[in-house]
């Protein structure tokens, strides 16, 4: 886990896959009053990527990837966070 920004009131902290690949994420950002929005990266980058991902979703209607596998470590860390985001709207 890593904290990338903090700005405002908010945080945002990334989860990697366990995959490793780098567009392969999720952003968790905590706001004021303790809103969470989780946001899921795995979005192709190079071209021949992006094609053979639009080739899959007109050939088969499989649009996206929705695997996401968290590093063992970071498991705590996440349940932390949303644990502290519940609390506090309580």
């Amino acid at each position: 886990m890593e904290r990338i920004l903090e700005d405002n009131g908010s945080v945002t902290y990334r989860f990697q896959c366990d995959c490793l690949t780098p567009q392969h994420a999720i952003d968790v950002e905590v706001q004021k009053g303790n809103d969470v929005t989780i946001y899921f990266h795995s979005i192709p980058t190079d071209f021949r990527s992006r094609l053979r991902w639009c080739w899959r979703m007109l050939s088969k209607g499989i649009g996206y990837e929705h695997d996401m596998v968290l590093r063992e470590y970071d498991v705590p860390e996440l349940a932390r966070i949303l644990k502290e985001a519940g609390d506090a709207t309580e």
